[in-house]
């Protein structure tokens, strides 16, 4: 793996580690940075939101709660659709307003606003407005078709419009479109939440700061503020639905970091919408009652594993196919094995594996549904709209999108996207590589160090956990742990003999690298610092991501 140092200085002091930092992620306001505004402060800032459109959404809104209109909020199936109607949702609910959720089915429904299921809504709740919140933005026809149906429709969204041959956003003709990519799905419909009923927001920042941090959208500026304010809340959390999530993903919400998010809970909300119905993990999240939480809480952890393992399987299947892709500058992999609900995990897999963008398609009864994740500096979902003739439909970001088309059109899209791939995506930027902040003496290895470190949190997107490269170390001891010694627990020192020191790491999933090491052999690492307590004593290990041998 290509270890990329983000500057050469190497830093003496705390004081040094702190400004290399901030330095590496462009931070000019540090005291903004440590200290983000509330959420709620945002909502004035002119350039998230097309005031105008905002207020066209407020306006309608209220006239629907005045005249007690059937509404429908029309949520998305993943962790960040199912937060976003939640919200809207208790904040409607607040005002006295009879609205109905609606979450599709990905696999009759599928993705977004849809025909089909505007006539489900129309046949079964009478509806007069509809308020998508997560999707609808690319939704052109079926927002065209609900309004010949005389339904209303106002379109909250983040994923990137079309555009025309101007590059101006092509946007569907709702009643009002309330669009913002800075922000992710649930972020928006809180800010809107905020405008209609700012007393019901207090209970749903913490599922603003846990979609935020789960759709992995850039952890700075609105959503630095939405992440790191959205995990103080969810650590105190009144939530029956939260609180029985983490009992069962046996976690503590009151030291919930992002990797609790990302890791825990993320993932089970996510599972019911790949596997089953996400309007049960909707539910969950709009409980009052312990004993319905418990009992949705437990089916959540279900279907997890019951994604963990048919990932796994299926993950080794387009394996098969993607090693003998090695000379394109993508991979597309498809099976009438795959699930719909894991092509997404099936692609990520394959992007982290190989460091190329990749497709992953399910194919069923003459459809295919594919789904995509990339690389940085490559933008998948401009890549796929260069092939949009071969497709039914297709959406997404840079860096994830996801489509639709017929199964005989397939190889043709995989040829196209190969082709494409060549011409247009720079072979440099498909390499391993493992960001590094700098060079670090082991003398900073310390209590002090690692809690600085922590206050760059929350981390993810856009504001990874800082990694560090640290040279000159021998391996004193070393040894397998863990169910089947599948980790590896070393103890280093360093070779400085004057002031030596000993260090503690921890390299995951690697066990069998013991065959390859042997005691006073010369390493570097490269690997985060974290505090490790047992009994009250604190200790800084050092979580390895890669090794260096001389």
């Amino acid at each position: 793996m290509n270890w990329q140092f983000l500057t050469t200085e190497i830093p003496q002091t705390t004081a040094d580690l702190k400004r290399v930092l901030l330095a590496n992620r462009h931070i000019q306001d540090a005291e903004h940075f440590f200290d983000p505004p509330h959420p709620k402060k945002i909502l004035p800032n002119q350039q998230l939101f097309d005031q105008k459109q905002f207020q066209k959404a407020l306006a309608r809104i209220r006239l629907a709660i005045k005249n007690q209109e059937k509404v429908i909020i029309y949520g998305d199936y993943d962790a960040d659709g199912i937060c976003a109607t939640a919200i809207l949702w208790r904040a409607l609910k607040t005002t006295g307003l009879v609205c109905q959720p609606f979450i599709p089915l990905r696999d009759k429904q599928g993705y977004g606003l849809s025909m089909s299921a505007i006539d489900e809504l129309i046949a079964t709740e009478l509806p007069s407005l509809i308020i998508t919140v997560d999707n609808g933005i690319v939704a052109h026809e079926a927002v065209k078709y609900a309004k010949q149906q005389g339904l209303d429709i106002i379109i909250t969204d983040h994923h990137q419009p079309e555009v025309d041959d101007m590059g101006n956003p092509n946007l569907p003709p709702a009643d009002a479109v309330v669009h913002s990519s800075r922000l992710c799905g649930a972020s928006v419909s809180w800010l809107m939440a905020t405008a209609i009923a700012p007393l019901s927001t207090r209970r749903t920042l913490e599922l603003a700061g846990l979609a935020t941090i789960a759709d992995q959208v850039p952890l700075r500026e609105e959503n630095r503020s939405f992440a790191y304010h959205g995990l103080i809340a969810l650590r105190k959390t009144k939530q029956v639905g939260l609180q029985a999530l983490a009992e069962v993903a046996k976690i503590e919400l009151k030291s919930a970091t992002s990797a609790t998010v990302g890791y825990s809970l993320a993932p089970r909300i996510n599972a019911m919408g790949r596997l089953a119905h996400g309007l049960d993990a909707l539910r969950l999240l709009c409980t009052d009652q312990p004993k319905t939480a418990r009992k949705l809480a437990a089916l959540l952890a279900t279907t997890n594993l019951d994604r963990q393992e048919m990932t796994l399987d299926q993950y080794q299947l387009a394996i098969e196919q993607a090693v003998l892709q090695k000379t394109e500058s993508l991979i597309f992999v498809s099976s009438e094995h795959f699930h719909e609900g894991v092509v997404g995990l099936i692609a990520g897999k394959l992007t982290e594996k190989f460091a190329k963008p990749a497709i992953a398609v399910s194919i069923s009864h003459g459809q295919a549904k594919g789904s995509a994740r990339s690389v940085n500096g490559v933008n998948i979902i401009e890549l796929l709209r260069q092939v949009r003739d071969d497709l039914l439909e297709v959406g997404g970001h840079p860096m994830a999108a996801g489509f639709g088309a017929n199964q005989d059109r397939i190889e043709n899209i995989k040829r196209r996207l190969f082709l494409l791939g060549q011409d247009q995506i720079d072979r440099s930027l498909l390499q391993k590589k493992l960001p590094l902040e700098c060079a670090l003496d082991p003398a900073l290895i310390t209590i002090e160090t690692c809690e600085l470190i922590n206050k760059f949190a929350p981390f993810g997107a856009g504001n990874q956990e800082p990694l560090f490269g640290i040279s000159n170390l021998k391996l004193s001891n070393f040894q397998t742990i863990g169910q089947d010694h599948k980790h590896l627990k070393m103890l280093l020192s360093t070779n400085n003999q004057t002031n030596q020191i000993s260090l503690t790491a921890l390299y995951w999933g690697n066990g069998g690298l013991s065959e390859n090491l042997f005691p006073n052999m010369d390493l570097a690492i490269a690997g985060k610092l974290e505090i490790n307590e047992w009994r009250g004593r604190k200790q800084v290990q050092i979580i390895i991501k890669d090794i260096q041998t001389s």
